[in-house]
């Protein structure tokens, strides 16, 4: 989403310097703006190529998005209250295109720029249908009523994109740097709408099949933009005067007006569902601390915890029962920041592609609570529990209310007389005890 707007405002700015002309896409001015986006994304590139070179998840790929996409309605609902991005852009994108300041050659190019996404899923829609029924395609062909569905559900975000594009190309700008600020606020708008744009015809194809993942994490990057764009159009509505403006700018400033009583009434979803979420809670508190309910309902896991906040060391790493996601597995490193062999379950398998990576931890981390081999069933010597130990660097062995209800109650007490030399009491509070690892040569 950043390097959009990144790439975007290397290319306003690059027509700030030269104005419209026709040699606005010319080479000179294509080197202009691909040689610093590019340089950028090479080095960005470089910088997390340890993470791009070994990344190993259930990603297969990218697909075309089937069905009938999002709702206008659910459009309204999430985006509605932050239509005020859009009344700076609309009003100079208007004032633009009503002075000839912007060639319809332009406007055409832009718009054909915009629709790129939705061109490429067409294209690739109408081939998918050409295959035969038997062919091994991962979703759905879509027919030519669904094609055009989706056409007319972006087709809103597509004119924000364009009109965003639009208020920010000036055949010159020479203005104030609040000016500039609104024109910035308009490449955002673009951005958004683009993100809008691609995800609503492409999606990551993970473990689930599905565009969930795809859409709340692209749009988490929209609503960034749409309320940096937001702010500033609310800024702009509140300075104007609608004398200024002709009769058809006034309308435009009493939209905006309505809007921001549209985006007050929006924002007080937030203390009101606040106050349900807190009074349907199991938790009496109502302060800051994210602790305090973990604190009520489990005592003596929770001073163990602070217990390791106060006393681990950077390079700890503490061991824990691991689970199933949206759990309290995992809980100990979550809150206090150390590592651990293995956590959530089901993440770790999607985002990692299988079990070849996490197999061993899960084993070893079964191994450890239970005292005896998977499969064998035997008893684990020092040496043994010594190689599992010392293989993932674990300091601390945590036995708290969840590892309790997982391997028994009697755990801690288990592993003290199977490793009297290999592990001690750093800290015990009602039934959560904290074993350290005694690396005994």
């Amino acid at each position: 989403a950043y390097m959009a707007v990144l790439a975007l405002a290397i290319v306003v700015r690059r027509l700030w310097d030269g104005g419209l002309s026709e040699d606005t896409l010319g080479r000179e001015t294509l080197l202009d703006v691909v040689v610093p986006v590019a340089a950028i994304a090479v080095l960005a590139l470089a910088l997390f190529a340890p993470f791009y070179l070994t990344v190993d998840s259930s990603v297969r790929g990218i697909l075309p998005v089937p069905g009938s996409g999002t709702e206008l309605s659910h459009y309204a609902r999430i985006w509605g209250p932050m239509a005020l991005a859009a009344v700076p852009p609309v009003v100079y994108a208007w004032l633009r295109v009503k002075n000839r300041q912007i060639r319809p050659n332009m406007i055409a190019s832009i718009v054909g720029l915009a629709a790129v996404p939705l061109i490429l899923w067409t294209l690739i829609v109408i081939v998918w249908n050409l295959l035969p029924d038997d062919a091994p395609i991962p979703v759905d062909a879509l027919t030519f009523a669904d094609m055009g569905w989706r056409w007319l559900i972006t087709a809103p975000a597509l004119a924000l994109a364009v009109t965003g594009i639009l208020a920010a190309l000036p055949p010159r700008l020479a203005g104030s740097p609040e000016r500039q600020g609104l024109l910035f606020g308009s490449l955002l708008l673009a951005a958004a709408a683009m993100g809008i744009i691609v995800t609503e015809v492409f999606f990551v194809w993970d473990t689930f099949g599905a565009r969930m993942n795809t859409v709340f994490k692209v749009h988490y990057q929209v609503w960034t933009l749409l309320s940096v764009a937001t702010g500033i159009g609310v800024a702009w509505i509140i300075t104007q005067r609608p004398k200024r403006f002709s009769p058809a700018q006034g309308g435009l400033v009493i939209v905006g007006v309505a809007g921001l009583g549209l985006l007050l009434v929006g924002a007080a979803y937030g203390p009101l569902g606040a106050r349900e979420r807190i009074e349907s809670s199991p938790s009496r508190s109502i302060g800051l601390d994210g602790l305090a309910t973990y604190r009520e309902l489990f005592p003596d896991d929770a001073a163990a915890i602070d217990w390791l906040l106060d006393n681990a060391e950077r390079d700890d790493h503490v061991l824990e029962a691991f689970g199933n996601d949206y759990t309290d597995y995992g809980r100990v490193s979550a809150i206090t920041g150390i590592p651990t062999a293995i956590g959530w379950q089901g993440h770790e398998l999607q985002w990692r592609g299988g079990t070849e990576l996490i197999g061993q931890r899960v084993e070893y981390v079964e191994e450890i609570y239970h005292g005896h081999t998977i499969p064998e069933d035997q008893i684990l010597t020092e040496d043994e529990f010594k190689l599992r130990m010392e293989f993932y660097g674990i300091d601390y062995i945590f036995v708290g209310s969840v590892e309790r209800a997982a391997y028994g109650g009697n755990t801690a007490s288990w592993l003290l007389s199977l490793m009297p030399n290999r592990l001690e009491i750093a800290f015990e509070h009602g039934n959560t005890m904290i074993l350290r690892y005694v690396p005994v040569n």
